[in-house]
């Protein structure tokens, strides 16, 4: 199963086209258990640059902390309202919930390992959204160019 589902992975992933609709198919998310949905909870302040790609300096070698995933989460599909105190679940092939909350200004981030492929879903209670692609790379920058940017910014 694993072996399927990391293949069906590497096939999908955010390659510069945005198809990102509730009627979209993605057979990873019929073979993991989505996670519970939480109430908002604080997440910090987030720091700076919201909406950036976060792994353009925090990744290996970059001048801030080395992230494994990035990004900012936001109220609405523009980027004009944070979404802050949600969670954001990414499960990945080796089995791992890496389990993020927004800061104040909708960022969110971790510094723990990420097996590609994985799925992402946010959880705020009473919805859990999972996004429609899958996550075919190690290197999880939700921000970057070509996939969550401006006008089509990541949201509960």
């Amino acid at each position: 199963m694993r072996a399927a589902l990391a293949l069906a992975l590497i096939c999908a992933a955010c390659g510069g086209i945005l198809d990102e609709d509730e009627g979209s198919s993605n057979p990873l998310l019929d073979q993991v258990t989505p996670p519970t949905c939480a109430e908002p909870t604080a997440g910090g302040d987030g720091h700076h640059r919201a909406g950036e790609d976060c792994l353009g300096c925090h990744r290996q070698g970059g001048d801030g902390t080395p992230f494994s995933v990035a990004g900012t989460l936001y109220a609405d599909t523009g980027g004009t309202a944070p979404a802050a105190g949600v969670a954001i679940h990414v499960l990945d092939a080796a089995g791992a919930d890496v389990a993020m909350i927004t800061a104040t200004n909708g960022n969110f981030w971790s510094t723990d390992p990420i097996v590609a492929p994985a799925v992402a879903f946010t959880a705020r209670c009473p919805d859990v959204v999972p996004m429609q692609a899958a996550l075919a790379t190690d290197d999880v920058s939700c921000n970057r160019g070509g996939c969550h940017t401006a006008g089509f910014r990541v949201r509960p």
